[in-house]
């Protein structure tokens, strides 16, 4: 039998299922060796940043709709898959994670998505696919550039905007949190600093209740950032 990958009737638009196959991808990839993630990732990372669908064509059905869930364009099912990629990508190994090309532009796409998608699956899930390569990065002058302009200099900029839109500034803090989250299990000083800029904003009108209700994100516990999914926790 064949799977469509964008059909109303496909088992891949069922939400509850799709969070099922996440779970077993997400056990999966943490049960390789380095090898073998380093082999995975590579076709993870083919499929839904390049829509290479060519290694899955025995079980995919005919289909003339392009495979690209980051797409802002694509449909809520396709878009509803991040979860899948996240569920890989936050499973390496630290060591893995140096075999990934251009961290920083492929993390700036992703702040992008997620301050302009109109999808909490994907805006979720890739909120914490970011937070997860964030707090494995070793390279640390790239991480210092991606900090400064993304998270203290975008990110920051739409928080800091009083008169900005709200669904921008919910969104840009939804995102700061869990990269805030990220430094902060790996004790990178930045990871204080934002950790403060979130607690000065606890007497913003708009986001003071949420800003609050986030340091649960911060300080709790999640699967992908765990010693199960080899984040960096000091």
């Amino acid at each position: 039998p064949t799977l469509s990958i964008d059909c109303e009737y496909s088992v891949f638009c069922d939400l509850r299922i799709i969070r099922v196959v996440a779970g077993i991808i997400s056990t999966i990839t943490r049960s390789l060796n380095t090898s073998e993630q380093i082999a995975f990732i590579g076709k993870i990372f083919e499929l839904f940043t390049q829509g290479n669908t060519s290694y899955l064509q025995s079980l995919l059905s005919e289909t003339n709709v392009p495979f690209n869930p980051l797409a802002l364009e694509s449909s809520s099912y396709q878009k509803n898959l991040t979860l899948c990629f996240t569920a890989a990508i936050g499973s390496i190994r630290q060591e893995v994670q140096s075999t990934l090309s251009d961290i920083f532009e492929f993390l700036t796409k992703i702040v992008r998505i997620c301050l302009y998608t109109t999808n909490e699956v994907q805006q979720d899930s890739l909120a914490q696919l970011a937070a997860s390569i964030l707090n494995k990065w070793d390279q640390e002058p790239e991480l210092m550039q991606f900090i400064r302009e993304q998270v203290l200099g975008e990110l920051l900029d739409q928080l800091s905007f009083a008169s900005g839109l709200e669904t921008t500034r919910r969104k840009s803090l939804y995102l700061f949190l869990w990269l805030t989250k990220a430094l902060v299990l790996r004790t990178h000083q930045l990871g204080y600093d934002c950790t403060g800029k979130v607690i000065n904003l606890f007497s913003d009108p708009t986001l003071g209740k949420q800003c609050a209700e986030g340091i649960g994100i911060i300080i709790g516990e999640n699967e992908i950032l765990s010693r199960q999914g080899f984040a960096v926790l000091k």
